[in-house]
């Protein structure tokens, strides 16, 4: 989603079978299983600065030949001139069972989402860069799968 505030993306446990597995669990906290999904899909949103893709693995938009001019660094690189958008890029717990992650740059939300309105960086190109690919939907699952397991059998992160 795209706020005027930045792009971010959130996820919740709202699996109704996963919720009956967890609740089974008397005292079963999984806060710590939303940090560890919280680290992997903010590399993987930071990764898409180096593919220069999209969640479904489209090519972002190229660069304006106007901009390619200007651009004094890092010329090759989309949506990297000095790095701020890439690495504004975090999570946070909201809760045991919601996670969030993505930039609160005032920028952000325009470069993710596109933009043809009025003023400066009004009219832009999409190159979405936050959001949920199929490979992240598996990792996801494989995560909890795991978190699961060794909660189940005692065993260490």
């Amino acid at each position: 989603m795209a706020t005027a505030q930045g792009a971010s993306v959130s996820i919740s446990l709202t699996d109704t079978a996963l919720q009956e597995r967890l609740q089974a669990v008397p005292g079963l906290d999984t806060t710590p299983l939303m940090s560890r999904l919280g680290e992997y899909f903010q590399k993987s949103t930071q990764d898409r600065f180096k593919t220069q893709t999209d969640p479904d693995g489209n090519a972002w938009a190229p660069l304006s030949p106007g901009y390619l001019k200007r651009k004094k660094q890092n010329s090759n690189l989309i949506l990297t001139l000095n790095a701020y958008l890439r690495r504004g890029i975090h999570y946070q717990v909201q809760s045991a069972v919601m996670v969030a992650w993505g930039s609160n740059s005032l920028y952000a939300a325009i470069h993710n989402a596109g933009g043809n309105g009025t003023g400066i960086n009004g009219k832009m190109k999409k190159r979405q860069f936050a959001g949920l690919s199929a490979a992240d939907n598996a990792e996801a699952l494989d995560i909890v799968q795991d978190w699961y397991h060794r909660r189940l059998n005692g065993l260490p992160d």
